[in-house]
């Protein structure tokens, strides 16, 4: 029940913020954001530390930004634009995926020009919240690439405890 009324609540204007800790905010992605994606994902260390095709195109990103409201009206995966809640800027991407095939997995990627100011660990802080918050979710994965000591240490920042095999 808790997710049907989020999924009223989604048709809330673009801009509306989904969540925020008055720092960085979440908000649905919209056409304007397609060029600071594709910017940011022709980064090489989103390119290597992600899944994300390279290169990515305009043409990529706009379709993504289609798609991640198709999966939202769907209740499939939720993802959203990670933004400066003072000023609106862009600053990366948070997801959530698996949604309706358990375990969910979180994912994210903070846009060259936003790093080392704590936005990622903020920004996975407040999808996880609102994930928990939202839609019946038992637990939440968050899986690295084997090096990403920067991801694992956003990670851990957030609350995501590391399990080795």
């Amino acid at each position: 029940m808790r997710a049907t009324a989020y999924l009223l609540d989604m048709d809330l204007p673009i801009e509306a913020l989904i969540a925020s800790d008055g720092l960085v905010g979440l908000r649905r992605f919209s056409a304007k954001d397609v060029e600071a994606i594709a910017g940011a994902c022709n980064d090489p260390d989103i390119t290597r530390w992600t899944s994300i095709p390279s290169p990515y195109t305009i043409e990529f990103a706009q379709l993504f930004v289609t798609l991640t409201d198709t999966w939202r009206h769907e209740g499939t995966a939720f993802h959203f634009a990670v933004v400066d809640a003072c000023d609106g800027s862009f600053l990366g991407s948070v997801g959530l995926d698996s949604v309706t095939h358990p375990p969910a997995l979180v994912g994210y990627w903070v846009a060259p020009w936003a790093r080392r100011r704590g936005a990622a660990t903020r920004a996975l802080r407040l999808m996880t919240t609102w994930a928990f918050d939202t839609l019946p979710l038992g637990s939440i994965d968050l899986l690295t690439k084997v090096g990403n000591a920067v991801s694992e240490k956003v990670a851990a920042g957030a609350g995501y405890a590391a399990l080795r095999d």
